[in-house]
This record gives C-alpha cells, sequence and structure tokens, in this order.
C-alpha cells in the first residue's frame, strides 16, 4: 500500500518524496483521484517540512489539473496554505500552482464555450 510505505519510518525521505510525486498519475477515474487527493491532504499533516509541502502540493495542483476534478478545493487549498503558512518558498509554489491551475480552468472554459 502506497500510504503505509510513505508513511514507514524505514522509508529513505528521498523516496518518500518520489512515491509521493506517483499520485498525480492517479486520475482515471474520479474516484482514484478523490482518494489520491485524499492521501496527499494527510501527507501535508505527516510530513510539515518545506520540501514535503511543496511537493505535495505541487502534486496535488497536478492532480486536479489532469482530473478535472476537485478544482475548488485545490484553490482552497493552496489559499489557505498561502494564508497560513509564513515560509516563502511555500509561498512561491501554491502561487504558482494558482496561476497553472487558472490558466488551465480558463482553456477549459473557453472549449465549452466554444462548442
Amino acid at each position: 500500500d502506497l500510504e503505509m510505505k510513505i508513511l514507514d519510518v524505514q522509508t529513505d525521505p528521498a523516496k518518500k518524496l518520489k512515491l509521493i510525486r506517483v499520485l498525480r498519475h492517479m486520475h482515471h477515474t474520479s474516484e482514484l483521484a478523490k482518494d489520491a487527493r485524499s492521501l496527499g491532504v494527510r501527507l501535508m499533516k505527516a510530513f510539515p517540512t518545506s520540501t514535503f509541502v511543496i511537493t505535495i502540493l505541487d502534486t496535488l495542483s497536478c492532480l486536479a489539473r489532469r482530473a478535472c476534478v476537485d478544482f475548488q478545493e485545490q484553490m482552497d487549498l493552496l489559499c489557505r496554505t498561502l494564508h497560513e503558512d509564513p515560509r516563502k518558498a511555500v509561498h512561491m509554489q501554491c502561487l504558482q500552482n494558482m496561476e497553472r491551475l487558472a490558466r488551465d480552468r480558463a482553456q477549459v472554459d473557453r472549449v465549452w464555450l466554444e462548442t
């Protein structure tokens, strides 16, 4: 189980980061995407270091863009993190992800309007 491997204290932190990035590929069904998102949010609480938070935020944003679900929830998470987390590197990641999500959302909306 992916969650158990990430939470295992014997798993090297670099390996944990790679395993977290796997979540961005779990977009094939909306249920799988929601489960991956839920795991990512739990992991943010378990691993509050900058490196982990930045990786998780980027992974969840990528998942939201690919799965086309949980867009608003991801924007809310980014806004909340931007407001609550004092670290500049985390702020930059939040802003970059918000910009990417907004750009992708605008493209999707444009396609819907044209059809």
